[in-house]
C-alpha cells in the first residue's frame, strides 16, 4: 500500500480502534452492539493483542518512513469522555480516570509517554512490558492524534458514561473496578441522537480534546470518526 499509494495519500493510519478489538474481541468476547470476532473471553489474549498491535504499529511506521517521506501516519484511537458519578468522591474520580486509561491510555500512553498507564499495569499484571527498544520505536510514531469520538453517555456497554467506583464492575473483564451510568437522578447527561447508543454531549467532546492536548501534547489532532452534535 505504501508503494502503490504513497505518492497520492498524505494521511495514513495503521490500526482502527485497537482498544475495541483487543479488549472486546479477544478479551470480553462481546461488544455493546454486536459480537466482536474472534469472540474470545480471555484476559491473557487481550494482553497479547495489545502488545502485538503496538509492535506491529511500530514496524509499519518504520517502513512508512522509508517509502513515504513527508507523509503522516498515526493509529486511530477511540475514546469517550468519562466523568465521576459523584464529583467530589475520590473513588469515583479514580473510576473515571481508569475508564480513560483502559480505552484511550492503553495505546496513547505507550506511544506518547513510553509505558502503559499505572492503573492498567496494576490491574493487568500479565500485560507484557514495553521494552526500551519498543518504547524508542513508538516514540514519534504518530504524526497526528487520530481520534474516534461519539459520546460521553450511552446505554451501550462499550461506551462511557458517568463512572462510579464498583469493586465488582465488569468493564473490561472485571479489571477496572468501575460501573457506568448514562443518567443521574433521572436526568440524562445529553440529548439522545438518532442511534440508540449515542447521546449528544458537546461539552464532553471539548473536555476530551482538552485532556488529550494536555496529557499527550500532540502537534495535531484529527477527529476521524464522530457523530453530529446538537
Amino acid at each position: 500500500m505504501f508503494h502503490a499509494l504513497g505518492d497520492k495519500v498524505e494521511y495514513w493510519t495503521t490500526f482502527n480502534e485497537p482498544a475495541s478489538f483487543c479488549f472486546m474481541g479477544y478479551g470480553g468476547g462481546y461488544g455493546g452492539l454486536s459480537v466482536y470476532p474472534p469472540a474470545i473471553h480471555d484476559a491473557g489474549h487481550a494482553a497479547k493483542c495489545t502488545i502485538n498491535v503496538l509492535k506491529a504499529h511500530a514496524a509499519a511506521v518504520e517502513e512508512f518512513r522509508k517509502i513515504v517521506p513527508g507523509g503522516k501516519i498515526s493509529m486511530n484511537l477511540n475514546s469517550d469522555w468519562a466523568i465521576p458519578f459523584h464529583e467530589n468522591d475520590e473513588l469515583d474520580k479514580g473510576a473515571a480516570q481508569r475508564r480513560l486509561d483502559f480505552t484511550l491510555g492503553l495505546f496513547a500512553d505507550p506511544v506518547y509517554l513510553g509505558q502503559f498507564p499505572d492503573s492498567v499495569r496494576a490491574r493487568v499484571p500479565y500485560l507484557p512490558e514495553i521494552t526500551p527498544e519498543l518504547a524508542t520505536a513508538l516514540n514519534g510514531s504518530c504524526d497526528y492524534f487520530a481520534l474516534n469520538h461519539y459520546t460521553t453517555v450511552s446505554n451501550a456497554l462499550m461506551v462511557s458514561r458517568y463512572a462510579r467506583y464498583d469493586p465488582n464492575g465488569r468493564e473490561p473483564l472485571g479489571l477496572c473496578e468501575y460501573a457506568i451510568s448514562h443518567e443521574k437522578d433521572g436526568v440524562l447527561l445529553g440529548v439522545p441522537a438518532g442511534a440508540g447508543w449515542i447521546y449528544s454531549v458537546p461539552w464532553g467532546f471539548r473536555e476530551l480534546l482538552k485532556y488529550i492536548n494536555e496529557r499527550y501534547k500532540p502537534t495535531e489532532i484529527s477527529v476521524t470518526e464522530n457523530t453530529v452534535f446538537k
